[in-house]
């Protein structure tokens, strides 16, 4: 199932931690047909027997976005938790799939789970015991953790698929993710440059919190040439004596939080001191969903290294968006789109950003490609979709160095 495009030996060592640790193996090959019975095992080593394919899920984990994708809509969801429907915006998954915004809300109470009746509950590990103690069956665990975060995303969309029978179409996401990191790769291996060090930062009420070795994007700096000064810490507050001490060459902030942008750093005389400042390297990171990690993190890891390398990588950004949603989604991005995701009005002034700029000619309005459908039809549905558009095969990477 699994190729990697190019002898890159962190590609390879993705691919090895998915295939040793993946949880969630099929014991029957899962089939669109309800009367198909499978049996699955969870990212909790739970073997799970399921009559067929569910029809009425309860969502608690907050992978709802990821579940859309995966099953090219949200028909199989009968209602979510508050924080299963969390970050259903994010990349214009609401804009796809407008069903996402219509999930009935319910709470995770046993009283309500127990009268919606669902037919899988999915749940993280750690919220898991709770819906069990009270009786209700099945529930799918799900887990983030491990040795490689990216190995557990990517275990994640394989254990999706089998849940809905997608697992042929999740099977193209994921070579092609393959196949789009490897061409990053190559073309970052004639770099002569040594890896700069990149620090992520969040901001919230209590203050500013640097990525540790649990953050997340310590792998896809990795995979752009990148490495996090931080990486070998815990994620923590931190002042500014200790950002200085790190001295990185570029700050990416990870939240969007409106009051903690690149341009209120330069603001600030006493972060003047960072050199990351003064070169005017801050950046907020793009927008994307929770959990797209195969469809999205390529784009994300292709941003950075377009940013750290532009003399290595070719500028490729604005097309491979478009190319990644159109062969994913079906959907077309507009010009206003992409620069809204990019955050091009708020990373302004930031060095080497004008590169990202769009050169016109784009359609202003996006629209999800119906495959012959009539256009409106997916913008008319207020609740779970009820309409299936046909999927057609994934195509592969066409950009190169």
């Amino acid at each position: 199932m699994w190729r990697a495009a190019a002898p890159l030996n962190s590609l390879l060592c993705i691919g090895a931690l998915i295939l040793a640790c993946a949880p969630p193996s099929i014991l029957r090959a899962p089939s669109i047909a309800s009367d198909t019975r499978l049996l699955i095992k969870d990212m909790a080593g739970e073997e799970i027997p399921l009559k067929g394919p569910p029809h009425r899920v309860f969502m608690d984990a907050n992978v709802l976005a990821a579940f859309a994708m995966v099953d090219n809509g949200v028909q199989r969801l009968l209602a979510a938790s508050e924080n299963g429907k969390r970050g259903v915006a994010a990349g214009f998954v609401d804009r796809i799939y407008p069903g996402v915004l219509g999930v009935p809300l319910s709470g995770s109470n046993a009283e309500d789970l127990l009268r919606l009746a669902p037919d899988a509950t999915l749940a993280w590990n750690v919220y898991s015991k709770k819906f069990m103690d009270v009786g209700v069956r099945p529930v799918i665990q799900l887990r983030a953790d491990g040795k490689s975060q990216t190995a557990a995303h990517l275990n994640l969309w394989m254990l999706l698929g089998q849940i809905t029978g997608q697992s042929p179409w999740v099977d193209q996401v994921l070579t092609r993710y393959l196949d789009q990191v490897a061409i990053i790769e190559g073309c970052l291996s004639k770099s002569l440059h040594p890896p700069i060090k990149v620090v992520t930062v969040t901001a919230n009420s209590a203050g500013l919190w640097i990525g540790g070795r649990a953050n997340y994007y310590n792998e896809l700096l990795s995979l752009a040439g990148a490495v996090n000064p931080a990486k070998e810490f815990n994620s923590r507050m931190f002042g500014l004596e200790q950002l200085m001490l790190m001295e990185p060459d570029a700050v990416l902030l990870t939240n969007g939080d409106e009051h903690f942008t690149p341009r209120s750093l330069d603001a600030l005389p006493e972060m003047n001191a960072l050199r990351a400042v003064r070169t005017h390297r801050v950046y907020w990171l793009p927008d994307q969903p929770l959990f797209s990690t195969p469809v999205m993190d390529p784009l994300l890891v292709r941003w950075m290294a377009e940013l750290f390398y532009p003399d290595a990588m070719p500028k490729e950004l604005r097309n491979a968006y478009r190319s990644t949603y159109r062969d994913v989604f079906h959907y077309a991005l507009s010009d206003d789109e992409i620069d809204e995701a990019l955050f091009m009005k708020e990373n302004a002034g930031s060095a080497g950003y004008e590169r990202f700029a769009g050169e016109g000619g784009a359609p202003n309005q996006s629209t999800r490609q119906d495959d012959g459908e009539d256009a409106n039809t997916s913008a008319e549905i207020q609740g779970p979709q009820r309409c299936r558009h046909e999927r057609k095969a994934i195509r592969g990477p066409n950009d190169h160095c």
